[in-house]
This record gives structure tokens, C-alpha cells and sequence, in this order.
């Protein structure tokens, strides 16, 4: 085989691995999801920054291997990799995981809720009774009472 055309296998593999990276990423957003719950308005604007990221990382790979010029089976390779990776170990992967981080979830909070209820009872052994300052005139006026006076010492 020619070397142009080595170079352009080579390119595509690189490509291939850079959209699997990258849905592997996206994974990690989708675990998070999984894990908890979020507003409609940050998971739009966490797709958004990881579409631009994406953008980024594709330019990065056409500019260092092509001299910035756009190659249709380079965004190919990128897409490729990513599908391969969404229809493959992905919905596996998601799912273990988040089976997982539930799993230790429900195992970790049983010693924080102890260590808790231990630190609420050192917490009541030492607790010091500190005397409320005095409030000033304006806090009074905003609460609609009259401002303390302070005692005068008899003499």
C-alpha cells in the first residue's frame, strides 16, 4: 500500500478512537443522570458544553493531522467510533455503574448515620451557653419593637 494511504488509515483510526472517547465521556453525564436528578435547564446547558468541547477536540484532531481541512471520512471515523461505542459496552457500562454507586451508597450511609448520631451526642456534652448579643435600634425598628434601653447602675 501507498503511504498516502497508510496516512489516511491511520487518520481514521484516530478518529475512530476519538469518537469513542468522547461518547465515553458523554457517559459520564449520563451516570450522573442516572444517579441523580437535575434541572431541565442544566442538563441543556451540559449538553451544550459538552457539544462545544466535542467541537473543540474534533478541530483539534483535523488541525494536527490535516492542517485544519475538513476530511468527510474523518468526521465519519468520529462518528463511527461514537455509535460504536453508544451500541456497545455503553448501556452496560451505564447501568453497572450506577447499580454500583447505588450499591455503595446504601453501604456508606449506614456508618456516616452512625458517626452522626455520635457526633450530635460529643456535640451536646460540650456545648457552651453563650449570652445573646443586644441588638441595636434599627433591628428593633424592623422587628416593630421598641429598642432596648440599657440599665442604668445605681449609684
Amino acid at each position: 500500500m501507498s503511504q498516502v494511504i497508510l496516512w489516511e488509515v491511520h487518520f481514521l483510526l484516530k478518529s475512530m478512537i476519538l469518537g469513542l472517547g468522547l461518547r465515553g465521556a458523554y457517559d459520564v453525564f449520563k451516570l450522573r443522570r442516572a444517579l441523580t436528578r437535575r434541572h431541565p435547564a442544566l442538563l441543556a446547558a451540559e449538553d451544550t458544553v459538552y457539544w462545544m468541547l466535542c467541537s473543540l477536540f474534533v478541530f483539534g484532531l483535523l488541525y494536527e493531522e490535516n492542517n485544519g481541512t475538513l476530511r468527510g471520512f474523518a468526521l465519519c471515523g468520529v462518528a463511527a467510533g461514537m455509535l460504536v461505542w453508544h451500541f456497545g459496552p455503553s448501556p452496560i457500562l451505564v447501568a453497572g455503574l450506577a447499580r454500583l454507586c447505588r450499591f455503595l451508597g446504601k453501604i456508606l450511609i449506614k456508618p456516616v448515620k452512625i458517626l452522626g448520631k455520635a457526633l450530635k451526642k460529643v456535640n451536646l456534652c460540650f456545648k457552651m451557653k453563650i449570652k445573646p448579643r443586644e441588638r441595636g435600634k434599627r433591628h428593633a425598628e424592623k422587628k416593630g419593637r421598641r429598642p432596648a434601653q440599657k440599665k442604668k447602675k445605681i449609684q
